[in-house]
C-alpha cells in the first residue's frame, strides 16, 4: 500500500461550484482523465449495445430525475468540464456518482472492514474499502479536505468523488460500508449513503458521536447501509435496512463492522458465510472475526503500537482482498487521518 500525497481542499463558503472546487484540476492531475476513459470503457462503449443502452439510461436519469430533483448536480456537472478530454457527458458523470445506489441493482458489491479500537490516548479508526475495478479506481485516490464547517473535514475519495465515504474531523469520524440487500425490493427514491455522509461533513455541530449517531438515525437513503462512527470516547455502528435503523454501540473498547448486519432483526438479509468466497458479501463474518482477534490484545495499548497492529491485521487474507482499494487510521480527536492506496 503507498501513502496518498495528492491532497484537494474545498471551500464550502464558495457558491459556485468552480469555486468550490477550484484547485480540482492541479490536484486530480492526469488519473482523473485516465479514470473517466477507463470508466467509459467499462460501462459506456459506444461500439456496444450494453454502453450505448447505458448512457441512454443515463441521459434519461439525468433528465427525469438528478437535473430536477437529484442533490449536487451543479458540482457533479462542473467535474465533468474538467476532463481534458471529454469522454464522460455530465449525465454520464451523475449515474457515477450514485454508483453504491445503483451496485445494489445490477448487484455489484461494495466490500469494507471498519475497526474501531479504544488505545491508551483515546479511540482510534481503520478503515478498508474494498471495491470492485480496485486497479482503474485505486491510482485515483485523493484527500479531499473540506473547509468552511468549523474545522477542516479530512475525507478519502476518488478524484471526481462529490459524496463522502470516510471523513475525520476533530471529535468525530466515519465510514461507510456497504450493506447486503434484497436488490430491487431495497431500492429507494432517496439519496445516495454517500450523498448523506456529505451532509454530515458539513454540518459543523457533527463533532460528537451522539450528535452524529442522531443525525444518521434521520437519514432516508436510497439504499441499505452501515455507518460507523468514532469519537475520541466511543464508538457506534448504525445499521440501516428496510426503512428502519439500528444502533450497536462499542463494547470492550472495540467495534468492527464488515458487510453482514450483526443486528439480529436484520439478519435475515445476510448472504452465506464462505471465507474462501471471492465474493466479498459471504466473507464479511471471517473478516470481522479476524480483526476482533487481531485486535484483543491491543486494546488499551499505546497508540502507535495499536496503529502497527491494526496495519498488520489489515494486511492479511480474507480482510486484505482482491478488491481492497485504500486503508485509513484516524485519530478523531486531532481529526487526522493517513490514507494509503492500493499500488
Amino acid at each position: 500500500m503507498t501513502p496518498v500525497t495528492a491532497s484537494l481542499a474545498v471551500d464550502l463558503t464558495k457558491v459556485a461550484p468552480g469555486e468550490r472546487w477550484a484547485g480540482f484540476r492541479a490536484a486530480a492531475g492526469p488519473q482523473f482523465d485516465v479514470l473517466c476513459g477507463e470508466l467509459r470503457n467499462l460501462f459506456f462503449r459506444r461500439d456496444t449495445l450494453a454502453g450505448r443502452a447505458a448512457s441512454t439510461f443515463a441521459r434519461a436519469m439525468y433528465a427525469a430525475v438528478y437535473r430536477r430533483y437529484g442533490r449536487f448536480v451543479d458540482e457533479s456537472d462542473y467535474l465533468a468540464t474538467q476532463q481534458s478530454t471529454r469522454v464522460l457527458s455530465e449525465s454520464e458523470v451523475a449515474l457515477m456518482q450514485r454508483q453504491y445506489s445503483w451496485a445494489i441493482v445490477y448487484y455489484s458489491t461494495l466490500g469494507c472492514t471498519t475497526t474501531c479500537v479504544q488505545t491508551a490516548g483515546g479511540w482510534r479508526m481503520m478503515r478498508s474499502l474494498d471495491w470492485a475495478n480496485r486497479d482503474i479506481m485505486a491510482p485515483a485516490v485523493i484527500r479531499i479536505v473540506y473547509e468552511g464547517a468549523g474545522a477542516d473535514v479530512q475525507t478519502a475519495a476518488i478524484a471526481g468523488m462529490i459524496g463522502v465515504l470516510t471523513f475525520s474531523r476533530p471529535g468525530l469520524c466515519g465510514a461507510i460500508n456497504f450493506a447486503p440487500t434484497r436488490r430491487f425490493a431495497d431500492a429507494r427514491v432517496q439519496s445516495d449513503p454517500l450523498f448523506c455522509m456529505r451532509d454530515l461533513v458539513e454540518d459543523s455541530k457533527a463533532v460528537t458521536l451522539r450528535y452524529a449517531v442522531d443525525k444518521v438515525l434521520q437519514w432516508r437513503t436510497s439504499a441499505p447501509v452501515f455507518v460507523t462512527l468514532c469519537s475520541p470516547d466511543g464508538a457506534a455502528t448504525i445499521e440501516i435496512a428496510g426503512g428502519g435503523a439500528r444502533v450497536r454501540e462499542a463494547s470492550g473498547g472495540l467495534l468492527v463492522q464488515g458487510n453482514h448486519y450483526q443486528c439480529a432483526e436484520f439478519s435475515r438479509y445476510n448472504r452465506p458465510q464462505v471465507k474462501d468466497s471471492q465474493e466479498l458479501l459471504e466473507t464479511s463474518d471471517a473478516r470481522v472475526r479476524d480483526c476482533r482477534a487481531a485486535f484483543a490484545t491491543a486494546i488499551g495499548q499505546d497508540p502507535e503500537l495499536v496503529r502497527r497492529s491494526a496495519l498488520d491485521a489489515y494486511d492479511r487474507d480474507p480482510v486484505f482482498n482482491h478488491e481492497t482499494m485504500y486503508w485509513t487510521w484516524s485519530d478523531p480527536a486531532a481529526g487526522s487521518m493517513e490514507i494509503w492506496r492500493y499500488g
